[in-house]
């Protein structure tokens, strides 16, 4: 019996076989990093597939298609899907978000649009990679919370990559609670950041940078105490950078650079660290701001004043200026 095929990093090429799917026992399908194209053949989440790794290829066409409506997806065993870095278009499927066992869940790197039809449940999802799409809506219409929810506890048998401002990681053979974050980056979400993704406190990576989002940093951010790279940057957000995030003590990327933020940066070690391009175009001190301003207005002054000192000729046109203002 057939539990697991993987015929990754090849040439393959062409589209999928149907017969792939036919295995009545397979679990594991991995076919990433190689050339098929196409679209993915309707039931290519079969009832017993747990683990589909598809990244890397030249798939196009939706996933759409029939929309699952003739399959009970509630019941299947799905734990991770990876259609990354191929060329696939259309809206999310709804059958993609009612999975109950699905944790990971990466589509990053394709044309996908739209809104997403129906919230992932925090307490079940590990990873959520949907970044460098064109997604859009509320960003509190995508997680909502369900403590009834059970995840599956298992292993990821295959490569998982995730890359981070400043690593790339490669996740095999893993327990699921090893890895967790959301990137939604790259997208067109709207809307404020909705505080309830500080609930998810096992939370190592949060990537929502390049979106149209508004409104404040949430402080209940400081409940997610393993997080390790945090990245706001490329919105509209206003308002002080929360001091509780001063808690985050394995914090080792932050960015918040371009948005509207004023304020002092929070004072802990980790936030010292920081460069001018984390901050950047985004961070401001209106204390040193007005400061800076008003220097700036008395040089003017000075300069002025200067000017009409030295020079006869345009002490003349400033006299006559405003001799001609008052008349």
């Amino acid at each position: 019996m057939l539990f697991s095929l993987d015929a990754s990093n090849n040439h393959l090429s062409g589209k999928i076989p149907r017969w792939i799917w036919k295995f009545p026992h397979l679990q594991v399908l991995d076919l990433s990093r190689n050339k098929f194209s196409g679209s993915l053949p309707l039931g290519f989440i079969t009832s017993q597939i747990r683990e589909v790794y598809l990244s890397r290829n030249l798939l196009g066409g939706t996933l759409t298609k029939g929309d699952g409506a003739h399959n009970d997806y509630s019941s299947y065993p799905l734990n991770v899907l990876d259609l990354s870095h191929n060329q696939i278009k259309g809206t999310i499927p709804r059958w993609i978000s009612i999975l109950p066992r699905l944790n990971y869940l990466l589509l990053n790197n394709n044309e996908f649009y739209g809104e997403i039809p129906i919230p992932f449940t925090l307490e079940q999802v590990k990873l959520i990679v949907i970044s460098h799409n064109h997604f859009s809506g509320q960003l509190s219409s995508v997680l909502t919370s369900n403590i009834s929810t059970v995840s599956y506890n298992g292993y990821i048998t295959k490569d998982l990559e995730l890359v981070t401002k400043t690593n790339l990681y490669t996740y095999k053979g893993k327990p699921l609670d090893s890895l967790s974050g959301f990137d939604f980056s790259n997208n067109n979400f709207s809307g404020e950041i909705p505080p309830q993704i500080s609930y998810k406190d096992d939370m190592k990576f949060l990537n929502l940078s390049n979106n149209q989002l508004k409104g404040s940093i949430p402080p209940s951010f400081s409940r997610l105490l393993q997080i390790e790279s945090l990245d706001l940057s490329h919105n509209n957000l206003s308002g002080t950078i929360p001091s509780e995030l001063a808690a985050l003590t394995f914090l080792g990327s932050f960015s918040v650079a371009y948005n509207n933020l004023s304020g002092k940066c929070p004072q802990a070690a980790q936030f010292a660290t920081y460069g001018d391009d984390d901050y950047g175009g985004s961070f401001i001190d209106m204390e040193s701001f007005y400061a800076s301003s008003g220097v700036s207005f008395v040089m003017v002054l000075l300069i002025i004043a200067s000017v009409l000192y030295i020079n006869p000729y345009w002490r003349g046109v400033w006299f006559y200026l405003r001799q001609d203002h008052h008349h």
